[in-house]
């Protein structure tokens, strides 16, 4: 969860609340930024990683782009 709202860029203090709403009462500000400075330094790692280290795994999605059965249907149509 805090991982989460540290992404979406929520506030120490909004962590803190939505963490006591969840029931987690021993979640000090103190805590969840010490949990924001390390997932700063993950981020930072993971940013400046080199990348001629490979192979690293990827997914190519290609789309061709297809005539709709409705834009084929007018197209016929019309002429």
């Amino acid at each position: 969860m805090v991982a989460t709202a540290y992404l979406l860029g929520v506030s120490t203090r909004r962590v803190e609340k939505l963490a006591e709403s969840l029931g987690v009462t021993q979640l000090s500000k103190s805590q969840v930024s010490a949990m924001a400075k390390h997932l700063d330094e993950q981020v930072s790692a993971f940013r400046n990683r080199p990348l001629d280290h490979g192979p690293y795994a990827f997914v190519w999605v290609a789309r061709s782009p297809r005539r709709s059965a409705r834009a084929a249907a007018s197209s016929t149509s019309t002429r």
